[in-house]
């Protein structure tokens, strides 16, 4: 609540201590490490928003611990870009099919985020979004022994079918880890499935994207 000007522009409010708490808790603050500057687009979005509270009358944020404007404008433009690396880090991409026009967003869901990831099909897990009542839902998708880890895929169709180089590349460049999941870790013989063995060998060189 201290990092916000008072009064806030329309249609934003701070998060309770509760969920600021477990977004702190996601990973993605370490992205940031390397950078010396907030993003371009967070120091224009700080702008609009300090634009916006100071035509309410709004002081600058309490949280910001700076008496002048600039000092005040970057603080809270490096804020923006940790949480943004932290929600896309972490976050869902979810469609409530209920609204009208439909509607897609990225969503955070605290206790989900913590589910590792598993390529090609083998993953234990899925996820279902209920744009009603605002859920997530987790249910296996086969029988898992007493104490086995519940695993989930972060990508979906084609690129979890995509070789493991590719795989892999697709998920460091979108969520900053090499997978050493079980596809990941097997050999390609022992984890390729006869589906994709086929379209390997109809498809040429488009196919062999999909041998893992």
């Amino acid at each position: 609540d201290e990092e916000l000007p008072r009064p806030c522009p329309a249609g934003l409010e701070a998060l309770s201590e509760a969920a600021r708490a477990q977004l702190e808790e996601l990973c993605g603050s370490e992205d940031l490490a390397d950078f010396t500057e907030p993003s371009e687009l967070a120091e224009l979005a700080t702008e609009h928003f300090l634009a916006a509270a100071e035509a309410l009358g709004a002081a600058l944020p309490r949280g910001a611990k700076a008496s002048d404007r600039k000092a005040a404008a970057r603080w809270l433009a490096w804020r923006l870009d940790e949480i943004a690396v932290r929600v896309s880090r972490n976050g869902f991409q979810v469609m409530d099919l209920a609204a009208r026009p439909p509607t897609s967003a990225d969503a955070l869901f605290h206790r989900i985020s913590f589910f590792n990831h598993c390529c090609a099909g083998l993953n234990n897990a899925s996820w279902t979004f209920s744009g009603a009542d605002g859920m997530n839902t987790v249910k296996t998708t086969r029988a898992v022994a007493a104490g086995e880890e519940l695993s989930i895929s972060y990508i979906g169709k084609p690129w979890c079918d995509l070789a493991k180089p590719a795989r892999r590349r697709y998920l460091k460049q979108n969520f900053n880890f090499v997978c050493l999941c079980k596809a990941c870790s097997q050999s390609p013989t022992t984890v390729r499935t006869g589906g994709a063995a086929e379209a390997g060998q109809k498809n040429g060189k488009l196919g062999n994207l999909l041998l893992r």
